[in-house]
């Protein structure tokens, strides 16, 4: 942060190769960047405008404002190899890195953050997000289409605040989601796919 306005820097992790890109307009820099392709990906508010997205190839030439978003801030981003996850505001967006590419998922997302501000978790070349859904806070799973983008078990009751999802490195996710009684609420794991997800525990 300098001259009221925020920096952007990049380092090798040395002092020698920390330097800063430049000092912009821009003055809200919310703290969510993520690798998408060969470049660096975050949301911005630039003086006069909403929050944008951005993106960075470590240099000042490189570093440029892509598209504006519907609102913000960002919350948090995820890559597939094709698409950009993120959440800005209360919306869900997937985007190929352009403006044209971009569709909105869902316009009603919720998320309790535990700390580590990350909204969606990897499901194989999918991504789970919770979201309003068929009379509440359901499970998404979406491949970054609209198509491809469903609830992934209308039973399950993700109602806030529930804990973030956890990647369990073998392509699949635990989370904790409530059901209608005799059960209650549990731990359940999925593969991304309504076949592929039970309940492992109370």
């Amino acid at each position: 942060w300098e001259l009221g306005a925020t920096a952007l820097w990049v380092s090798d992790g040395t002092a020698a190769g920390t330097a800063r890109i430049g000092l912009g307009m821009v003055t809200s820099f919310e703290d969510t960047m993520h690798t998408f392709g060969d470049r660096v990906w975050f949301g911005d508010k630039v003086r006069g405008a909403g929050t944008s997205l951005w993106s960075s190839d470590g240099t000042a030439m490189g570093t440029r404002l892509e598209f504006a978003l519907p609102s913000g801030p960002v919350h948090g981003m995820r890559a597939t190899a094709s698409r950009l996850f993120l959440l800005a505001g209360p919306v869900a967006l997937a985007t190929d890195g352009t403006a044209g590419g971009t569709v909105v998922l869902s316009t009603w997302v919720t998320f309790a953050s535990n700390g580590n501000k990350q909204p969606f978790a990897l499901v194989g070349n999918r991504v789970l997000f919770d979201a309003y859904g068929s009379g509440g806070v359901r499970p998404f799973v979406s491949d970054g289409t609209i198509a491809g983008t469903r609830e992934l078990d209308p039973t399950l009751d993700r109602l806030q605040p529930a804990d973030e999802y956890v990647e369990a490195g073998d392509g699949r996710v635990w989370f904790d989601a409530m059901v209608v009684s005799p059960l209650g609420p549990g731990i359940y794991v999925t593969d991304g796919t309504p076949g592929g997800t039970r309940r492992m525990s109370n």
